[in-house]
């Protein structure tokens, strides 16, 4: 009986020695924890055991998230237009970039690229500056051709034209009548041969005629009109341009609208046989004299002729003497003038051998 007590005290201390295996209750059943993806056994004090982690070094602990140390190159993947101002005046350079991209976005450097404009004339370039000429829109393009990349979507430049630097004038009809409208252009240039808007046109006429009117229709066209006969030199200006030779403008007078007679000499009373001439004016509507008028001469009674409109003053007596213009007269006015003369031998006459 004895042995038998000694035996299970015996067989009792060595189960007390043995380590009960690590349960995970989360883990399928009769897996053990090692088994389940437990790296190592929590340590146990150093003082009651021997036992220590053995499966994770020290020094690899709390390291961080793992890194991918590999180095892979860049691949060209797409390129982009880069314009500096889309919109430039002629004569103003603009920067022009191409940038190379990896699927990242990210630039890649040292690859050769190309820009390609369309259309390929109205600018110049040196090296990349771009400097428009012709005001318009042009396509810029991107392009990297040893990787075959082309930029789908290209940059558009628009070039607009600068400063009016010249102003030139053109004239509708440059013989007139006086009273007559013509339409007068002004166009104003750029350096470089762009249409160009001025803040403001002018119109200058050299001499400046007694009477002129300028205006402006809904249409905004300009239109002169002149009522002074002559010839004038119309010329556009604006502020900071240079003004181009005008345009010489002939006006005539109109038709004849009214008459007045004068004498030469003018005297109260001719001495028999001297010699007067009757001075006829004939003038338009705006009082511009009409001198190429057909005018006809009359005396009654009837004085001896001394040339067109001139008489000798003999006999003695009164006499009345009258010019009439021939049509076409203004409105179809009927234009007729008369003087009255005495002649008398009051004093020495003049005799006259020839006209």
């Amino acid at each position: 009986m004895r042995r038998l007590s000694l035996c299970f005290l015996l067989l009792l201390s060595a189960c007390d020695d043995e380590q009960v295996a690590p349960f995970d209750p989360s883990a399928p059943p009769g897996v053990r924890v090692s088994d389940a993806g437990v790296l190592y056994d929590a340590q146990v004090d150093a003082r009651t055991s021997s036992r220590r982690d053995r499966s994770v070094p020290p020094e690899t602990r709390d390291m961080g998230p793992e890194v991918d140390s590999a180095a892979f190159d860049q691949v060209p993947f797409a390129v982009e237009t880069r314009v500096g101002d889309r919109r430039t005046p002629a004569g103003l350079s603009v920067r022009v970039g191409c940038e190379v991209l990896d699927q990242q976005g990210e630039p890649i450097p040292g690859l050769r690229t190309v820009v390609e404009v369309r259309p390929d004339h109205g600018f110049s370039r040196e090296g990349d500056q771009f400097t428009g000429e012709i005001a318009r829109d042009y396509e810029l393009i991107c392009t990297a051709p040893e990787q075959g990349l082309r930029d789908p979507t290209p940059a558009i430049w628009t070039v607009t034209p600068a400063a009016a630097a010249v102003v030139t004038t053109e004239v509708a009809d440059t013989e007139l009548e006086a009273g007559d409208e013509t339409e007068v252009r002004c166009r104003a240039f750029d350096a470089f041969g762009n249409a160009a808007t001025p803040e403001r046109l002018d119109v200058r006429v050299d001499p400046v005629p007694d009477q002129f009117f300028d205006r402006v229709d809904a249409e905004g066209r300009r239109w002169l009109r002149f009522t002074s006969a002559g010839t004038f030199d119309v010329t556009c200006a604006a502020p900071g341009a240079e003004s181009a030779p005008g345009v010489p403008v002939r006006v005539q007078a109109g038709l004849p609208a009214r008459l007045a007679v004068g004498l030469f000499p003018s005297r109260p009373v001719y001495r028999v046989g001297q010699v007067l001439e009757v001075v006829p004016q004939v003038t338009d509507e705006f009082d511009n004299p009409v001198p190429e008028a057909p005018v006809v001469f009359a005396t009654a009674p009837a004085l001896p002729g001394f040339g067109v409109g001139r008489y000798r003053a003999t006999p003695e007596g009164r006499y009345t003497l009258t010019a009439e213009v021939q049509p076409p007269t203004f409105e179809g006015r009927h234009l007729i003038a008369e003087r009255e003369i005495l002649v008398d031998f009051g004093g020495p006459g003049i005799v006259c051998d020839e006209p």
